[in-house]
This record gives C-alpha cells, structure tokens and sequence, in this order.
C-alpha cells in the first residue's frame, strides 16, 4: 500500500489498517483520527504535526520515525517500538505507551500528562522539559535517561529504575516512588530532593 492509498482509503470511511507496512512513509501534517495502524511498520515514517488522536498504534513499528508536534491525546501505543523516535513537543495527553520501547528518544517538551507509561523502557531517552504530571510510570526503566526540568508531580514512579538518572531541577512534588531503584539518580530540584522523598 503506498501513502496516496492509505489517504485515499481514510477519506473514504475506512480506519483499519493494521499491519501495514509503510516505512519512510510522509505522513506530515495529516489528519487521521480513530485510525488503527496497529503492527504497523512506520520505521523512519515522518509523521510530525501529524493528528492522531485516539490512534490505535499498538505494537507498530515507529523505530527512528519523527512524531514531532504531533497530536497523540488517547492514542494507544502499548508495545510500540519508539526507538530514537524524534517526538519533540508531541502531544501525548492521557496517551497509553504500556511497556513501549523508547530507548534513546527524543522528547524534549512533550506533553505526556497522565499518560500511562507502566513498564515502558525509556533508557537513556532525552525528556528534558517533558510534562509528566501525574504520569504513571510504575516500573518504568529509566536508567540513564534526562529528566532535567521535567514536571513530575503527583507521578508514579513505584518500583521504577532511576540508575544514572537526571533529574536536575525536576518538579517531584506530590511523586510516590515505593520499591524505586535511585541508584546514583541526580536530583537536584527546586521542589523535592528524591533522597529525601525515598
């Protein structure tokens, strides 16, 4: 199937297009809504400013895809592959990234606010400025990753891994991180010392 096809099959009504495979595909600034591209293939797809609310994306394939200033509100991505995905200032409000690959990603000032990160691998993945209020990232793998002047509040962290994380200037107020693995996580903040909160 190529892009125009996709597009074409969208306008027309039809929203299943689960295991596609549509790598490097162009896919800016388009609107697709409710679709199911679930066990897609969108390696190196770009896909910035794309709309994708309440997208189905479970399992796909977005390895180095570049999601930037993309609308993923309610979208789900449980067990997608996000690695060295580029979604910088995408919005993932109340998204669900269940235990989704995101090593190495690149989510400066993204917006992921309530979503539901339980055991997502974000390793070594770039969140400066990332919006995580009340997030749940409950045995999420964060080691490695940047946090620094990330809004933390009310988030879940229980049973999280925070090795060699940066947390600088991190807003953890309100954050429960029962059973968390801070080993050598740097924390200074201006609203909560993570040594002090454990």
């Amino acid at each position: 199937m190529s892009t125009i096809d996709l597009l074409e099959r969208y306008a027309a009504g039809e929203r299943s297009f689960a295991q596609m495979s549509l790598p490097e595909a162009d896919l800016r600034l388009v609107a697709l809504t409710d679709v199911d591209l679930s066990h897609a293939n969108l390696a190196s797809a770009l896909l910035s400013q794309a709309d994708l609310r309440h997208a189905n994306l479970t399992a796909t394939t977005l390895w180095r895809a570049d999601l930037s200033e993309a609308v993923l509100t309610l979208a789900i991505l449980e067990r997608s592959n996000l690695i060295r995905a580029i979604v910088y200032q995408a919005n993932l409000q109340k998204a669900s990234l269940v235990r989704a690959d995101l090593r190495l990603a690149e989510l400066c000032h993204a917006d992921l606010s309530y979503a539901d990160l339980t055991g997502a691998n974000l390793s070594y993945a770039n969140l400066r400025g990332v919006n995580l209020m009340g997030a749940n990232l409950s045995r999420a793998n964060m080691t490695g990753a940047n946090l620094s002047d990330t809004n933390l509040s009310n988030a879940n962290l229980t049973k999280a891994i925070l090795s060699r994380t940066n947390l600088h200037n991190a807003n953890l107020s309100g954050i429960t991180i029962a059973e968390t693995n801070c080993l050598e996580a740097s924390a200074r903040s201006s609203s909560g010392d993570l040594s002090r909160i454990s």
